[in-house]
């Protein structure tokens, strides 16, 4: 008889912030967005729409993978930049996050010909 391996996932991801005066940890679920994560820990970031639309809650990714299939309007461009939508996206991995990031993200799309509201 044939056995199968089972690759059990982790229930949660340490989510590392670079906030502008501090840097804090957390646990983020699973299938939780980042920013519900950091808000059931008490912590509190910039956000708006809470869809991945405005990117008032953009973050830099410094390390790690997120998924971003939630967000209303997130670019290869913005991954491939290293941009985060934290209100949309749930980790995929541990990851290092620096905060407050919407004006740099705006730039980066009006680059690249992106809708960039002012979040």
């Amino acid at each position: 008889m044939e056995q199968q391996s089972t690759v059990l996932q982790p229930l949660t991801f340490t989510v590392h912030l670079e906030l502008p005066d501090s840097e804090l940890a957390f646990a983020a679920r699973r299938g939780e967005s980042v920013l519900a994560g950091a808000r059931r820990h008490g912590i509190v970031l910039p956000s708006r729409c809470e869809q991945g639309w405005c990117t008032t809650c953009a973050a830099r990714v410094l390390s790690g993978e997120l998924d971003h299939s939630a967000a209303a309007r997130y670019y290869e461009s913005d991954r491939e930049a290293g941009f985060a939508l934290i209100c949309a996206a749930s980790a995929r991995s541990p990851l290092r996050l620096r905060t407050h990031a919407a004006a740099e993200l705006r730039d980066h799309r009006r680059r690249c010909g992106l809708p960039a509201p002012r979040g």
